[in-house]
């Protein structure tokens, strides 16, 4: 008589897939930056950067790794273009890998060229639908001039500078925000923002100041946004606005398109102008994304 292998086979196919790296104990993604802590700014001279590395691990398999820098995007993940891999220390695309770790050395060596400073949105998806993102900042000083050390920095100088800060050109940028469902706000951490969606028809979401982030934000006009050139005028516009600790914005049909926000942040002003809003529906929940610029 023969005996029937289907239930040893079953057993042994489900104990592999357990402890495949893509199984169902598989951690969820994370972005370590690589002996300095990602909160700080770090900073050195134009065209002479140190390397800058960020660990990106995802037991589960890469989907996406996107990663924003004003009007520069790119997903490592999926792109075509290889010119796009040694910016950031890889060979080739990163789909389905399980860890890798990006150096931002050679993007920043070879696109930013003018002094000032600038920050990149990280996101990594995994293959599970999970997600994790992170904000890495870089000041870049002319050629010549010292790196600073946000750590060794005296609080307070000897001689006041020639300019105050307030009266310098505002830092300018793009930004993308993006929540999926009930995750995080992605990209909301640079801004001290976070939202919720109250009302699914017209998506109508009411953002708020996130722990430790924004200390308040109101609605303004677009020729206010316009308007400021410097950070006098910034903190003008931020002083005399009524700080509200919520606002909502219609964001269906690309209706938040045009919103100005002034946000009152711990590290100063910003003005956020929306240029296009989307939104989509999927076994996820509803996913808003916020295309829009800065100032601060």
């Amino acid at each position: 008589m023969t005996r029937s292998l289907h239930g040893p086979i079953a057993c042994l196919v489900a104990g592999l897939l357990a402890c495949s790296p893509g199984g169902d104990d598989a951690p969820a993604p994370s972005l370590t930056a690589q002996g300095f802590p990602i909160a700080q700014a770090q900073a050195s001279t134009l065209g002479d950067f140190g390397d800058l590395e960020l660990r990106v691990q995802a037991p589960a398999g890469i989907e996406s790794l996107r990663i924003v820098e004003r009007s520069y995007e790119v997903d490592l993940a999926s792109s075509p273009e290889p010119a796009h891999f040694p910016l950031f220390g890889l060979e080739r695309r990163v789909w389905s890998r399980g860890d890798v770790t990006l150096n931002f050395r050679g993007y920043i060596d070879q696109k930013l060229t003018e002094a000032g400073e600038y920050a990149f949105q990280i996101r990594v998806v995994d293959r599970r639908s999970r997600e994790a993102s992170a904000t890495l900042r870089v000041v870049v000083q002319p050629a010549g001039e010292p790196a600073v050390d946000e750590a060794t920095t005296p609080a307070v100088e000897a001689e006041p500078p020639p300019q105050r800060p307030s009266a310098a050109a505002v830092e300018t940028g793009v930004f993308r925000l993006q929540r999926i469902g009930a995750g995080p706000v992605l990209g909301g951490d640079a801004f001290g923002l976070t939202w919720k969606t109250i009302e699914a028809h017209s998506v109508v979401i009411r953002l708020t100041r996130s722990d430790g982030g924004a200390r308040g934000l109101a609605r303004i006009q677009d020729s206010d946004y316009e308007a400021v050139d410097t950070g006098d005028e910034l903190e003008r516009i931020v002083r005399a606005i009524g700080l509200q600790a919520s606002l909502d914005l219609t964001t269906a049909n690309d209706a938040a398109a045009g919103a100005v926000l002034a946000v009152a942040h711990r590290d100063g002003g910003y003005l956020l102008q929306t240029d296009r809003s989307e939104t989509s529906l999927s076994e996820l929940g509803t996913t808003v994304t916020l295309h829009g610029r800065f100032k601060h």
